[in-house]
């Protein structure tokens, strides 16, 4: 089989685009970024009113599919695309990061983390969420015991209050005694620890914004001797454990933690991926090679088997 073209489409955020390009990256073959536009019409309508249809995407014009093509989607709106676009064109074979929530069979792969119990034909289970986020491993530290503290936030499981805040701000102060910590927020973190750490200066840390650049973020994640991130988001957990060096999940509102969560942790730590963290941790290394591995393979088998590019 030559190798088919790969377009990838998402709306625009950059949690979907990091998961789709990642997943082009692990197949291995060319890929075309395509943020989908929604037409005015149905771009405020919730996701369940929204048509199966052409007409939705505003900028079809920018789908240029004469040959085979895998279509990698991810995103509420881009399941509607997604099913409206192989509707179109015979010739793609389409591929759905997450759990669909409908429409299963109108996907030839669907890509689900274990948690989410999605057990289909035509789903692949994923032990961790997919990035594009690059690694490039140096030999040392320069002497420096640096690790990383990357922050969470409010979501709709958890409040993330004050008190949360207050006592990450005196963790990282005792971990400053011994480490040099880089302190990461996120898009969520709140603004008031932010500038908590910008007017409270903790010596021996380092406040880190712009995790908006994947290059620089994946170098801190993958040098350092360990990493500690708040337990409240998957996609960042994986990113962690796929950068090789050992990750400490930081608990809190414990009450708050929905049985997927659980689950989630329970199996990278079964796996030995990560551990809860301790003040006292002891740094370790981990690697996914294995799994990624596998994972690339179950894909390609399943896009081989396709009729679409049976030659």
């Amino acid at each position: 089989m030559n190798k088919p073209q790969i377009l990838t489409i998402s709306e625009g955020a950059a949690g979907m685009k990091s998961q789709i390009e990642g997943l082009a990256n692990l197949i291995g073959y060319p890929y075309k970024n395509i943020d989908l536009k929604v037409s005015f019409l149905f771009k405020y309508l919730p996701v369940q009113m929204i048509p199966s249809s052409t007409m939705i995407i505003k900028n079809l014009g920018d789908f240029k599919i004469k040959t085979p093509t895998i279509l990698i989607s991810c995103g509420k709106k881009s399941v509607k695309a997604s099913i409206a676009l192989k509707k179109k064109y015979k010739n793609i074979f389409n591929i759905h990061i997450q759990n669909p929530k409908s429409s299963y069979n109108y996907f030839d792969l669907i890509i689900a983390p274990k948690h989410d119990g999605l057990n289909l034909v035509n789903c692949i289970n994923t032990t961790f969420a997919i990035h594009n986020i690059k690694f490039r491993k140096k030999n040392h530290l320069n002497g420096k015991l640096i690790i990383n503290f990357i922050l969470g936030g409010k979501n709709k499981n958890f409040k993330f209050d004050k008190y949360v805040q207050e006592n990450i701000y005196n963790e990282i102060n005792l971990l400053s005694k011994k480490y040099f910590v880089r302190i990461i927020p996120s898009r969520r973190t709140p603004k008031s620890l932010i500038e908590k750490f910008q007017n409270e200066k903790i010596n021996n840390t380092e406040l880190y914004t712009n995790t908006n650049d994947p290059i620089k973020y994946g170098d801190f994640l993958c040098n350092a001797l360990a990493n500690i991130v708040t337990w409240e988001s998957i996609s960042m957990i994986s990113e962690c454990v796929y950068s090789g060096v050992g990750t400490f999940i930081y608990a809190f509102e414990k009450d708050s933690l929905p049985k997927k969560y659980e689950n989630f942790h329970k199996n990278l730590i079964e796996n030995e991926f990560i551990k809860n963290y301790a003040i006292d941790f002891k740094p370790f290394n981990t690697t996914i090679d294995e799994d990624l591995s596998e994972l690339k393979n179950k894909i390609l088998n399943k896009i081989n088997e396709s009729p679409t590019f049976r030659m």
